[in-house]
């Protein structure tokens, strides 16, 4: 029976995926998801509490700070006669700096104000504390002899503030006031706090009060952090804040060490599956399609006898050889016909284009010389159409010459030593009263950094811009037609521009295209057998150059080129 290659790929595939199920089968049994899981909130529970301990640490600390300047005696004397060499002296810009305040605030026995040293923006914070029955009023008021200190919500703002009782340095005196220092503990705060702790730590709105202080949100793909989260209280002991961790999954690193005896295991299965895969695939299609690819390649097309395919065996490879050979058998017969109708098509239209342009010039001249006869108006009327149609035919006769001598590699581009910039007036100028006569102006401009002086082919440059400013002429009915020559990145540019009816985009990529216009209606209007922009592109071509076109239906049209010039 024979089998054939969609058959053996059918069982290959299914013995691969049978050993990678079956491994991995083995793989996912080893691993236990419950372990994992264990693991991660370990490390995420005691990362929150270092995250809290740091938040609390904090706090301790300005209340360390805030129980230095209450228990200090000169600030016990400064509640009472509020002398300003204590202002001066302590109450500074720099204080705020150097202990990481926002506000620290003074009040009296009966929680009256007395002075507020604050950063910018504190406003707010500070009207809070001196109003009745706003939180930090009711702080200061419910400060006892330990004081507060803790997280507290101002106006919408998070704030870590320490309330201590004022006191001589014995604490043995009666109070005579309060202190309060705060500091704002937004998420700025935490992101310092957590690059600190090398944590990704951040608050979140706590909308409703969960049953544990602690809890965690299980990530739903492998490769989104998990994320933990801690109630963090206010300074009387009510929730908050969520404080939110974003934990890189490490578990399953630690876990990695389980995979120890998997990867053995699987670097067996692999190595057998491979030497076997390999070999049948060599055996059975990789030398097989070697074999074809050394017979394909090569020059099939130019060589002086046919290439067949030949292949061993009996399948689809077979039957795909005989396809090719059938397919190259008449490949080459259609090449063979296509070369040789392009070849006597170019030398009948290069034969045809001589021998009609001798007898052109001929009856060209006749005309000429029947003009200078006597003969009354109508016939001289008759001769001037017959003069104008045979002007017409023989440009026409040139231009299918021209191009049958591009295409047949006839033509040769010559340098010579030419005056770029008179070349170019003088090519205006030809056209001068062509465009006078239809009121147009035609306009050269130079750049001066323009050489004078070339090295190139100044006849066939004068033969595209000849074609091109033609086609400006005939295609514009008022306005300027702009002749630019200038210099860019090191090249010398040549650009026609009118004033004319534009081509539309859809059209622009087949004016180059032989006996191709715009617009089917542009040979009936204006005439032309489509072949003056073919040429030029061939001729800019030839020369090393490159021609472009852009154009707005209704404003006009641009055409640049450049091409190898030397420079003398």
């Amino acid at each position: 029976m024979r089998i054939g290659l969609k058959g053996k790929s059918y069982l290959i595939v299914s013995f691969i995926c049978l050993v990678v199920f079956m491994s991995g089968s083995v793989l996912v049994y080893q691993l236990s998801s419950r372990s994992i899981s264990k693991v991660e909130k370990v490390l995420m529970e005691e990362n929150l509490s270092r995250a809290d301990f740091a938040v609390q640490e904090s706090s301790r600390g300005l209340q360390s700070f805030c129980r230095d300047w209450s228990w200090w005696d000169d600030t016990y004397y400064f509640v009472q006669d509020l002398n300003e060499q204590y202002i001066r002296s302590n109450l500074t810009e720099e204080i705020l700096t150097n202990l990481d305040l926002d506000l620290v605030m003074f009040f009296g026995k009966e929680g009256k104000h007395i002075l507020t040293h604050s950063a910018e923006g504190m406003e707010s914070a500070e009207l809070c504390f001196v109003t009745d029955g706003c939180q930090g009023s009711n702080i200061v008021h419910k400060s006892g002899h330990d004081g507060l200190t803790g997280l507290v919500r101002i106006n919408h703002r998070l704030m870590q503030i320490s309330v201590q009782k004022i006191l001589d340095s014995n604490i043995e005196k009666t109070p005579v006031g309060t202190l309060v220092m705060g500091r704002y503990f937004g998420d700025r705060q935490l992101v310092k706090l957590g690059k600190a702790l090398q944590m990704d730590l951040s608050f979140q709105e706590l909308k409703d009060v969960p049953e544990k202080d602690i809890f965690f949100v299980s990530p739903e793909s492998v490769e989104e952090k998990l994320k933990g989260f801690m109630v963090l209280r206010d300074i009387f002991g009510k929730p908050l804040v969520l404080l939110s961790l974003a934990m890189e999954r490490d578990a399953y690193k630690i876990g990695s060490s389980q995979f120890t005896i998997f990867i053995y295991f699987m670097c067996g299965s692999l190595l057998l599956l491979g030497i076997a895969v390999t070999f049948v695939l060599n055996r059975y299609f990789v030398s097989r399609v070697k074999i074809l690819q050394g017979q394909l390649r090569g020059e099939y097309f130019t060589g002086p006898e046919k290439r067949e395919l030949q292949l061993r065996g009996n399948d689809e490879l077979n039957d795909l050889s005989d396809s090719v050979n059938e397919i190259l058998v008449l490949l080459q017969e259609q090449k063979a016909k296509a070369e040789a109708a392009s070849k006597v098509k170019t030398e009948f239209l290069a034969n045809m284009s001589h021998e009609i342009r001798t007898p052109m010039h001929s009856i060209l001249g006749m005309v000429e010389l029947l003009k200078e006869t006597k003969m009354d108006d109508e016939q001289q009327d008759f001769l001037n159409v017959a003069g104008t149609a045979g002007e017409n035919l023989l440009e026409i006769i040139n231009d299918v010459l021209e191009i049958s001598k591009i295409e047949a590699g006839h033509l040769e581009i010559e340098n010579q030593e030419f005056m770029l910039r008179e070349m170019v007036e003088r090519v205006s100028g030809i056209f001068a009263a062509d465009a006078a006569r239809k009121g147009l102006q035609i306009v050269t401009k130079f750049d001066g950094d323009v050489p004078d002086r070339v090295i190139g082919d100044a006849t066939r440059i004068r033969q595209v811009l000849n074609n091109l400013i033609s086609n400006a002429v005939k295609f514009t009915s008022a306005g300027t037609i702009d002749v630019l020559l200038y210099s860019d990145s090191g090249k010398i540019f040549f650009a026609v521009k009118d004033e004319g009816i534009g081509i539309s985009e859809d059209k622009l990529s087949h004016v180059f295209k032989s006996f191709t216009q715009a617009d089917s209606s542009t040979s009936r209007k204006y005439g032309g057998t489509g072949l003056g922009l073919p040429i030029s592109r061939k001729l800019v071509e030839l020369m090393g150059g490159k021609i472009f076109v852009s154009s707005t239906v209704g404003e006009g049209t641009t055409f640049r080129f450049y091409v190898n010039l030397g420079i003398v």
